[in-house]
Protein backbone atom coordinates (compact mmCIF):
# COMPACT_ATOMS: atom_id res chain seq x y z
CA UNK A 1 0.00 0.00 0.00
CA UNK A 2 1.21 3.45 -0.80
CA UNK A 3 2.36 5.96 1.73
CA UNK A 4 0.11 8.71 1.02
CA UNK A 5 2.31 11.51 1.72
CA UNK A 6 5.38 10.25 -0.34
CA UNK A 7 2.92 9.25 -2.97
CA UNK A 8 1.39 13.12 -3.14
CA UNK A 9 5.07 14.22 -2.52
CA UNK A 10 6.84 12.16 -5.31
CA UNK A 11 4.15 13.68 -7.76
CA UNK A 12 4.92 17.35 -6.68
CA UNK A 13 8.65 17.66 -7.11
CA UNK A 14 8.18 15.89 -10.49
CA UNK A 15 6.63 18.74 -11.43
CA UNK A 16 8.44 21.67 -13.07
CA UNK A 17 8.08 25.22 -11.50
CA UNK A 18 9.74 28.64 -10.64
CA UNK A 19 8.50 31.81 -9.83
CA UNK A 20 6.22 33.24 -11.73
CA UNK A 21 6.07 29.97 -13.84
CA UNK A 22 4.09 27.37 -10.99
CA UNK A 23 1.08 26.81 -13.81
CA UNK A 24 2.02 22.95 -13.58
CA UNK A 25 1.83 22.60 -9.78
CA UNK A 26 -1.17 25.09 -9.93
CA UNK A 27 -2.94 22.58 -12.36
CA UNK A 28 -1.75 19.45 -10.07
CA UNK A 29 -3.22 20.89 -7.12
CA UNK A 30 -6.29 22.32 -8.79
CA UNK A 31 -7.17 18.65 -9.94
CA UNK A 32 -5.92 17.42 -6.40
CA UNK A 33 -8.55 19.10 -4.56
CA UNK A 34 -11.63 19.12 -7.35
CA UNK A 35 -11.46 15.59 -7.26
CA UNK A 36 -12.06 15.39 -3.57
CA UNK A 37 -14.82 17.91 -4.52
CA UNK A 38 -12.92 21.23 -2.03
CA UNK A 39 -13.87 24.68 -2.30
CA UNK A 40 -11.31 26.12 -4.31
CA UNK A 41 -10.66 29.89 -5.42
CA UNK A 42 -7.99 31.30 -7.65
CA UNK A 43 -7.20 35.17 -7.18
CA UNK A 44 -6.22 37.28 -10.11
CA UNK A 45 -2.45 36.94 -9.01
CA UNK A 46 -2.76 32.76 -9.28
CA UNK A 47 -2.88 31.90 -5.69
CA UNK A 48 -5.05 29.35 -4.57
CA UNK A 49 -7.29 29.26 -1.34
CA UNK A 50 -8.81 25.11 -0.87
CA UNK A 51 -11.99 26.13 2.14
CA UNK A 52 -15.04 24.10 3.20
CA UNK A 53 -18.37 25.44 1.90
CA UNK A 54 -19.49 26.77 5.37
CA UNK A 55 -18.47 29.45 7.68
CA UNK A 56 -15.26 28.90 9.35
CA UNK A 57 -14.85 30.00 13.68
CA UNK A 58 -13.27 32.54 15.07
CA UNK A 59 -9.74 30.91 15.55
CA UNK A 60 -9.65 27.95 12.29
CA UNK A 61 -5.93 27.38 10.99
CA UNK A 62 -5.01 28.29 7.23
CA UNK A 63 -2.08 26.15 5.83
CA UNK A 64 0.42 28.40 3.66
CA UNK A 65 2.87 27.14 1.42
CA UNK A 66 4.23 28.84 -1.65
CA UNK A 67 4.32 27.07 -4.69
CA UNK A 68 7.51 28.47 -6.88
CA UNK A 69 11.10 27.47 -6.36
CA UNK A 70 14.30 29.44 -7.85
CA UNK A 71 14.82 28.99 -11.51
CA UNK A 72 14.91 30.62 -14.95
CA UNK A 73 12.65 32.17 -17.52
CA UNK A 74 13.65 32.36 -21.13
CA UNK A 75 13.68 35.70 -22.32
CA UNK A 76 14.09 34.85 -26.14
CA UNK A 77 14.79 32.56 -28.71
CA UNK A 78 18.57 31.31 -28.62
CA UNK A 79 21.18 33.12 -31.49
CA UNK A 80 24.09 30.76 -31.99
CA UNK A 81 22.95 28.34 -28.93
CA UNK A 82 22.69 31.04 -26.61
CA UNK A 83 19.68 32.89 -25.40
CA UNK A 84 19.35 35.14 -21.79
CA UNK A 85 17.09 33.97 -18.56
CA UNK A 86 15.56 36.05 -15.31
CA UNK A 87 16.69 34.11 -12.30
CA UNK A 88 14.82 34.58 -9.25
CA UNK A 89 16.20 33.26 -6.32
CA UNK A 90 19.11 31.75 -7.23
CA UNK A 91 21.90 35.04 -6.30
CA UNK A 92 24.39 35.80 -7.94
CA UNK A 93 26.52 32.27 -7.43
CA UNK A 94 29.93 32.73 -9.27
CA UNK A 95 30.46 29.21 -8.51
CA UNK A 96 27.84 28.28 -10.50
CA UNK A 97 28.19 29.18 -13.77
CA UNK A 98 29.03 26.15 -16.11
CA UNK A 99 26.16 24.45 -14.01
CA UNK A 100 23.88 22.65 -15.79
CA UNK A 101 20.46 23.58 -16.59
CA UNK A 102 17.25 21.88 -17.71
CA UNK A 103 14.88 23.86 -19.68
CA UNK A 104 10.79 22.58 -20.23
CA UNK A 105 10.26 23.30 -23.83
CA UNK A 106 6.63 22.18 -25.85
CA UNK A 107 9.17 20.01 -27.67
CA UNK A 108 10.68 18.40 -24.85
CA UNK A 109 13.99 19.10 -22.39
CA UNK A 110 16.38 21.31 -23.69
CA UNK A 111 19.89 21.00 -21.96
CA UNK A 112 21.78 24.23 -21.14
CA UNK A 113 24.82 25.88 -19.43
CA UNK A 114 25.16 28.72 -17.40
CA UNK A 115 28.04 30.99 -19.00
CA UNK A 116 27.02 34.34 -17.37
CA UNK A 117 25.30 36.93 -15.06
CA UNK A 118 24.20 40.37 -14.40
CA UNK A 119 21.59 42.10 -12.78
CA UNK A 120 18.01 42.25 -14.22
CA UNK A 121 17.12 45.09 -11.81
CA UNK A 122 13.23 46.63 -13.94
CA UNK A 123 12.25 42.50 -13.33
CA UNK A 124 13.22 42.44 -9.95
CA UNK A 125 15.43 39.32 -10.91
CA UNK A 126 19.03 38.36 -12.12
CA UNK A 127 19.54 37.93 -15.56
CA UNK A 128 21.53 34.71 -17.03
CA UNK A 129 23.03 34.34 -19.93
CA UNK A 130 22.27 30.02 -20.73
CA UNK A 131 24.31 28.17 -23.80
CA UNK A 132 21.60 25.84 -24.87
CA UNK A 133 21.79 22.22 -26.78
CA UNK A 134 18.07 23.48 -28.73
CA UNK A 135 15.20 25.39 -29.27
CA UNK A 136 13.85 27.28 -26.77
CA UNK A 137 11.14 30.13 -26.76
CA UNK A 138 10.58 32.87 -24.52
CA UNK A 139 8.38 32.01 -21.72
CA UNK A 140 10.08 28.37 -21.09
CA UNK A 141 11.25 27.66 -17.74
CA UNK A 142 14.61 26.09 -16.42
CA UNK A 143 15.62 24.60 -13.40
CA UNK A 144 18.65 22.89 -12.48
CA UNK A 145 19.58 20.09 -14.33
CA UNK A 146 19.07 17.56 -11.05
CA UNK A 147 16.65 14.74 -10.33
CA UNK A 148 13.51 15.67 -9.62
CA UNK A 149 12.93 13.12 -6.71
CA UNK A 150 14.41 10.05 -5.27
CA UNK A 151 14.24 8.51 -1.46
CA UNK A 152 16.69 6.84 -0.68
CA UNK A 153 17.50 6.15 3.48
CA UNK A 154 15.04 8.29 5.23
CA UNK A 155 15.79 11.05 2.88
CA UNK A 156 14.20 12.56 0.07
CA UNK A 157 16.32 14.14 -2.39
CA UNK A 158 14.95 16.82 -5.48
CA UNK A 159 15.94 19.67 -7.13
CA UNK A 160 12.42 21.61 -5.46
CA UNK A 161 12.32 20.47 -2.29
CA UNK A 162 11.65 24.46 -0.78
CA UNK A 163 8.85 24.60 -1.05
CA UNK A 164 7.01 22.07 -2.58
CA UNK A 165 7.75 20.10 0.56
CA UNK A 166 5.42 22.49 2.53
CA UNK A 167 2.63 22.16 -0.48
CA UNK A 168 2.90 18.60 -0.21
CA UNK A 169 2.41 18.76 3.71
CA UNK A 170 -0.93 20.68 3.05
CA UNK A 171 -2.50 18.54 0.26
CA UNK A 172 -1.45 14.85 2.62
CA UNK A 173 -3.81 16.75 5.13
CA UNK A 174 -6.66 17.87 2.39
CA UNK A 175 -6.33 14.18 1.87
CA UNK A 176 -6.69 12.82 4.96
CA UNK A 177 -9.87 14.73 5.43
CA UNK A 178 -11.39 13.46 2.24
CA UNK A 179 -10.35 9.66 2.73
CA UNK A 180 -12.78 10.16 5.96
CA UNK A 181 -15.04 11.60 3.95
CA UNK A 182 -15.16 14.93 6.40
CA UNK A 183 -15.21 18.31 5.66
CA UNK A 184 -12.64 20.56 5.76
CA UNK A 185 -12.30 22.99 8.67
CA UNK A 186 -9.18 24.52 8.04
CA UNK A 187 -7.95 26.71 4.90
CA UNK A 188 -4.97 25.94 2.80
CA UNK A 189 -3.36 28.60 0.91
CA UNK A 190 -1.14 28.19 -1.94
CA UNK A 191 1.33 31.27 -3.25
CA UNK A 192 3.30 32.45 -5.85
CA UNK A 193 6.25 34.29 -6.51
CA UNK A 194 7.64 33.73 -2.85
CA UNK A 195 11.22 34.15 -4.42
CA UNK A 196 10.00 37.50 -6.04
CA UNK A 197 9.60 39.63 -2.96
CA UNK A 198 6.77 37.35 -1.46
CA UNK A 199 4.63 38.42 -3.73
CA UNK A 200 1.79 35.95 -3.81
CA UNK A 201 1.52 36.19 -0.01
CA UNK A 202 1.10 39.75 -0.18
CA UNK A 203 -1.13 40.14 -2.56
CA UNK A 204 -3.68 37.32 0.00
CA UNK A 205 -2.83 39.81 2.96
CA UNK A 206 -3.08 43.24 1.34
CA UNK A 207 -6.72 41.60 -0.92
CA UNK A 208 -7.79 40.92 2.21
CA UNK A 209 -8.93 37.52 0.72
CA UNK A 210 -8.60 35.77 4.42
CA UNK A 211 -10.15 36.67 6.91
CA UNK A 212 -8.82 38.07 10.26
CA UNK A 213 -10.18 36.04 12.47
CA UNK A 214 -8.10 33.08 10.64
CA UNK A 215 -4.65 32.04 11.90
CA UNK A 216 -2.23 31.60 8.91
CA UNK A 217 0.19 29.05 9.79
CA UNK A 218 3.53 28.96 7.18
CA UNK A 219 4.57 25.44 6.16
CA UNK A 220 8.07 25.40 4.44
CA UNK A 221 11.41 24.05 4.65
CA UNK A 222 14.29 25.93 5.93
CA UNK A 223 18.08 25.81 6.04
CA UNK A 224 19.13 23.27 8.44
CA UNK A 225 21.26 24.61 11.34
CA UNK A 226 23.46 22.70 13.96
CA UNK A 227 20.96 23.71 16.58
CA UNK A 228 17.90 21.88 14.36
CA UNK A 229 19.40 18.68 12.94
CA UNK A 230 17.92 16.62 10.44
CA UNK A 231 15.99 13.58 11.96
CA UNK A 232 15.13 15.56 15.49
CA UNK A 233 11.76 16.34 13.73
CA UNK A 234 9.00 18.80 13.12
CA UNK A 235 10.33 22.76 13.96
CA UNK A 236 8.06 24.64 15.98
CA UNK A 237 9.12 27.99 14.11
CA UNK A 238 9.42 30.76 16.69
CA UNK A 239 10.37 33.15 13.95
CA UNK A 240 12.42 33.79 10.95
CA UNK A 241 15.45 36.26 10.41
CA UNK A 242 12.58 39.40 10.38
CA UNK A 243 10.11 38.74 12.81
CA UNK A 244 9.08 36.80 16.21
CA UNK A 245 5.52 35.49 15.86
CA UNK A 246 2.63 35.57 17.72
CA UNK A 247 3.52 34.35 21.15
CA UNK A 248 0.57 32.81 21.96
CA UNK A 249 0.16 31.00 18.85
CA UNK A 250 3.59 29.13 19.21
CA UNK A 251 2.39 28.44 22.66
CA UNK A 252 -0.37 26.63 21.08
CA UNK A 253 2.02 24.79 18.46
CA UNK A 254 3.90 23.57 21.40
CA UNK A 255 1.31 22.89 23.82
CA UNK A 256 -0.51 20.66 20.91
CA UNK A 257 3.31 19.08 20.25
CA UNK A 258 3.65 17.53 23.60
CA UNK A 259 -0.11 16.75 23.75
CA UNK A 260 1.47 13.99 20.72
CA UNK A 261 4.59 13.27 22.26
CA UNK A 262 2.95 12.06 25.38
CA UNK A 263 1.29 9.06 23.21
CA UNK A 264 3.59 8.60 20.79
CA UNK A 265 7.26 8.45 21.52
CA UNK A 266 8.08 8.67 18.25
CA UNK A 267 7.08 11.90 17.49
CA UNK A 268 9.75 14.38 17.61
CA UNK A 269 9.48 18.13 17.89
CA UNK A 270 11.78 21.57 18.04
CA UNK A 271 11.31 24.92 19.11
CA UNK A 272 13.73 27.04 17.19
CA UNK A 273 14.12 30.61 15.81
CA UNK A 274 15.32 28.95 12.24
CA UNK A 275 16.77 33.01 11.36
CA UNK A 276 18.47 32.14 8.30
CA UNK A 277 15.32 33.12 5.69
CA UNK A 278 12.46 35.07 6.17
CA UNK A 279 9.23 33.19 5.55
CA UNK A 280 5.58 33.87 4.46
CA UNK A 281 4.64 33.91 7.90
CA UNK A 282 6.37 37.28 8.73
CA UNK A 283 4.14 38.31 5.49
CA UNK A 284 1.26 37.59 7.58
CA UNK A 285 2.59 38.85 10.89
CA UNK A 286 3.22 42.30 9.16
CA UNK A 287 -0.48 42.17 8.26
CA UNK A 288 -1.51 42.18 11.82
CA UNK A 289 -2.79 38.68 11.08
CA UNK A 290 -2.11 36.38 14.95
CA UNK A 291 0.89 33.82 13.26
CA UNK A 292 2.54 30.67 13.65
CA UNK A 293 5.05 28.88 11.40
CA UNK A 294 6.46 24.91 10.94
CA UNK A 295 9.41 23.92 9.23
CA UNK A 296 11.45 21.07 8.22
CA UNK A 297 15.29 21.41 7.81
CA UNK A 298 16.32 21.93 4.46
CA UNK A 299 19.81 20.62 3.40
CA UNK A 300 21.70 21.95 0.43
CA UNK A 301 19.21 25.45 0.83
CA UNK A 302 18.60 26.60 -3.14
CA UNK A 303 20.62 23.93 -4.34
CA UNK A 304 23.86 24.84 -3.15
CA UNK A 305 25.87 22.55 -1.66
CA UNK A 306 27.89 24.67 1.18
CA UNK A 307 30.72 21.94 1.03
CA UNK A 308 31.23 21.79 -2.15
CA UNK A 309 30.17 24.98 -3.66
CA UNK A 310 28.32 23.75 -6.50
CA UNK A 311 24.78 22.88 -7.53
CA UNK A 312 23.01 19.62 -5.85
CA UNK A 313 20.07 18.59 -4.87
CA UNK A 314 18.06 19.48 -1.72
CA UNK A 315 17.12 17.01 1.12
CA UNK A 316 14.96 16.55 3.66
CA UNK A 317 13.96 13.39 6.26
CA UNK A 318 10.80 11.78 5.71
CA UNK A 319 10.68 11.14 9.72
CA UNK A 320 10.65 15.10 10.03
CA UNK A 321 7.83 15.14 7.22
CA UNK A 322 5.64 12.28 9.10
CA UNK A 323 6.39 14.35 12.43
CA UNK A 324 5.10 17.50 10.99
CA UNK A 325 2.16 15.70 8.88
CA UNK A 326 1.01 14.56 12.73
CA UNK A 327 1.39 18.05 14.24
CA UNK A 328 -0.84 19.20 11.65
CA UNK A 329 -3.29 17.05 11.94
CA UNK A 330 -3.54 17.53 15.27
CA UNK A 331 -3.88 21.18 15.32
CA UNK A 332 -6.75 21.36 13.01
CA UNK A 333 -8.32 18.98 15.92
CA UNK A 334 -7.37 21.22 18.41
CA UNK A 335 -8.52 23.90 16.46
CA UNK A 336 -11.17 25.06 19.45
CA UNK A 337 -8.21 25.54 21.76
CA UNK A 338 -6.37 28.22 19.46
CA UNK A 339 -9.47 30.43 19.54
CA UNK A 340 -9.44 30.58 23.18
CA UNK A 341 -5.76 30.79 23.27
CA UNK A 342 -6.65 34.43 21.03
CA UNK A 343 -9.32 35.13 23.88
CA UNK A 344 -7.44 34.28 26.59
CA UNK A 345 -7.78 37.44 29.26
CA UNK A 346 -4.57 38.91 30.34
CA UNK A 347 -3.59 37.76 33.91
CA UNK A 348 -4.28 39.59 37.38
CA UNK A 349 -1.97 39.65 40.23
CA UNK A 350 -2.44 40.35 44.07
CA UNK A 351 -0.52 42.08 45.69
CA UNK A 352 1.33 40.48 49.51
CA UNK A 353 3.76 42.37 51.42
CA UNK A 354 6.84 40.41 53.18
CA UNK A 355 7.88 40.71 56.86
CA UNK A 356 10.23 43.58 55.60
CA UNK A 357 7.92 45.80 53.67
CA UNK A 358 8.42 44.27 50.36
CA UNK A 359 6.24 44.41 48.01
CA UNK A 360 5.26 41.06 45.79
CA UNK A 361 2.45 40.92 42.77
CA UNK A 362 1.88 36.65 42.96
Amino acid sequence: MKNPLTDITSQLLSLPTTTFKENSVREFILDFCSQRKMGLRQDEFGNLIVFAKKKYPTGSLAFVAQMDHPGFIVEKKATRGSTTALSYGTGDHQQFKAAPVSISTAQGPVTAQVSDWSSAAKDKANRVTLKVSGEVSPGDLGMWDLEPFKEENGFIYSRACNNLIGCALILNLIESFARKSQPLSFYSIFTIAKEAGHTGAKYVCSSEILPKKVIPISVETSSVLPVAPMGEGVVIRVGDSQSIFTPEITQFLLETAQQIQSRDKEFKFQRKLMDTGKCEGSIFFDFNYRTGAISIPLGNSNNLNPDTGKIDSEYVSLFDMECAAKLMSKLVDNTPKASAIIKRPLPRYKEEKGSMGQKFLV
